[in-house]
């Protein structure tokens, strides 16, 4: 299959191809460039300590005719039941070891830009992580050689996060809870499991490379300032095509973070305030203003309590 880092589409009036302006293909076009890459792989990558990204460049697998892009690993993946699934982006990173051996990792890098799928998000993260580790059966190693399995990453980058996750890098790994003896010769951590969520928010300076990288491409804001920020740290200019299709992603997953937020900030607020009329007995203004309810929501959870609290009073009459 071809990397997704290539980009089909139709002419322009000058002879250049026009990507094509779907949120993954996008999403995968930025992330192939060896600029993006090595900045989402820092500090979030262990293997790696806390190189710059102008080092982490040397250990990707850079195509040799175009260095700014990174080739990428095979993602379509099949089941235990045969169904495909297909992933992003996955890459090796190849880093030198002890003795001079190659040590490689596995790194996938999926784009989500709706937190509310209708399942817990964190469990198909570890599902696609599982299946890349089951996947190197036959192909890193065979038969119980089970010594050579790759130490595995899966970095999602969220889109639309849940507000209070916003500009956080939120990490899960394996680790030994308890030693049944304090000499025990398991060890503390397994390296070969390891999910990465960044999640975006509005950029601002101060933050970490990966996150910062991850706003100032896929969070909300004016094309201009996107232009620059993309060209004084990244070195990319933006083309107006490729400023178009991250405008889409970001308006996209704005919008379904703005009425998942919606819905659940409306869901609460009614919740927390019918509670807090049957404690007080107080007035449905009265708590209102007691929980500092936003104003515009106010009015449609003072409907909805009332209309609540009036259908009980009818069904205890």
């Amino acid at each position: 299959m071809e990397s997704k880092s290539e980009i089909n589409g139709q002419e322009n009036s000058d002879g250049n191809k026009k990507i094509d302006l779907t949120p993954d293909v996008i999403f995968s076009f930025f992330v192939h460039k060896t600029e993006v890459l090595s900045r989402l792989l820092k500090d979030n990558i262990t293997e790696l300590g806390d190189l710059e990204p102008e080092e982490i460049k040397k250990f990707l697998d850079c195509d040799e005719s175009n260095p700014e892009q990174v080739n990428g690993r095979e993602t379509i993946y099949k089941t235990p039941d045969r169904k495909r699934i297909e992933l992003d982006s996955v890459f090796d990173v190849r880093i030198p070891g002890k003795e001079g051996k190659e040590i490689t990792v596995i790194v996938g890098v999926e784009g989500q830009n709706n937190p509310y799928p209708g399942y817990p998000i964190i469990n198909r993260a570890s599902f696609y992580l599982g299946t890349m580790i089951a996947a190197q059966k036959g192909t890193v190693f065979n038969g119980n050689n089970y010594g050579k399995l790759r130490n595995t990453y899966s970095i999602w980058c969220m889109l639309d996060p849940k507000h209070v996750d916003q500009n956080t890098v939120i990490s899960y790994g394996l680790v030994r809870k308890k030693p049944k003896r304090a000499n025990s010769s398991f060890p503390k951590e397994i390296g070969f499991f390891n999910l990465v969520f960044l999640n975006v928010g509005q950029y601002k300076e101060g933050l970490p490379t990966a996150l910062k990288t991850a706003d100032m491409l896929f969070s909300k804001m004016d094309g201009e300032s996107r232009k620059k920020l993309v060209r004084n740290n990244l070195n990319i200019t933006l083309s107006d095509e490729e400023l178009e299709g991250l405008e889409k992603m970001s308006t996209l997953a704005q919008d379904k973070y703005d009425h998942g937020y919606y819905v659940g900030q409306m869901e609460n607020s009614v919740s927390n305030v019918l509670s807090a009329v049957r404690f007080t007995g107080k007035s449905v203004d009265y708590v209102l203003d007691m929980l500092g309810i936003a104003s515009e929501i106010r009015p449609e959870v003072k409907k909805r309590v009332e209309e609540q609290l009036s259908s009980e009073d009818v069904q205890s009459a």
